[in-house]
């Protein structure tokens, strides 16, 4: 049976997400934020619309909860890579950085998630925008 709960959330970049980082064992505490930018509204740089088309837009920052090690971060992205097209990667040696995108024509379907190993300690991040 069919739950409405998964009906609403099917096919959002976020609860994908959740749900595979919770495969691996990752908790991420969920904060959103809100950004004034134009890089959804003028994807093509168009230096004639510069400031005049800023929008207000909430995007989804989450951090890791507890310990976590780079062999969960590198499942995590394996298993997101699986789902969604991978942009570009950057790999350093304590972080690594995944971009995502879900739609090539749709710049709002883009999101990252990094892993770094820090004096504070590890985690692994979420970053895309609300409602996406």
């Amino acid at each position: 049976m069919i739950k409405l709960k998964d009906l609403l959330t099917e096919g959002k970049i976020s609860s994908d997400v959740e749900k595979m980082a919770r495969k691996v064992g990752v908790k991420f505490d969920k904060k959103t934020k809100s950004i004034t930018t134009n890089k959804y509204s003028n994807p093509e740089g168009d230096i004639s619309k510069f400031g005049k088309d800023a929008e207000d837009v909430k995007v989804n920052s989450w951090f890791s909860k507890g310990d976590v090690d780079k062999q969960q971060a590198e499942k995590l992205i394996k298993m997101v890579k699986s789902k969604y097209k991978l942009l570009k990667t950057k790999d350093f040696t304590n972080s690594m950085i995944a971009t995502f995108i879900k739609d090539k024509k749709n710049p709002r379907t883009q999101f990252t998630i990094s892993y770094a190993k820090t004096i504070a300690g590890t985690y692994i991040a979420y970053e895309g925008l609300y409602g996406e």
